[in-house]
């Protein structure tokens, strides 16, 4: 939740106030920062993770197997797919 309101806002709390961090958390209102170097992969895999139907969501299996995983992600982005399992 940090990490989506990290990029919704560029802080969690800094520069909305938490109704409406929640709204937008809620809506799935993100946008990546320009001032923030995001491949394109991974803003394709980031935005077909945050999406707010879990029907239409990627799957575990289908973020192992995005290219932006099938190269080697830095280690703390890998540790953080083996938590989601």
């Amino acid at each position: 939740m940090l990490f989506t309101t990290s990029l919704k806002t560029g802080a969690p709390t800094a520069r909305a106030p938490p109704g409406q961090v929640l709204e937008r958390i809620l809506a799935v209102d993100f946008r990546f920062p320009g001032s923030i170097p995001v491949s394109a992969d991974c803003k394709d895999l980031l935005t077909r993770i945050l999406v707010a139907d879990p029907a239409k969501r990627a799957s575990i299996e289908d973020i192992q197997q995005h290219p932006w995983c099938a190269r080697a992600p830095p280690a703390s982005a890998c540790a953080l797919f083996l938590f989601l399992r």
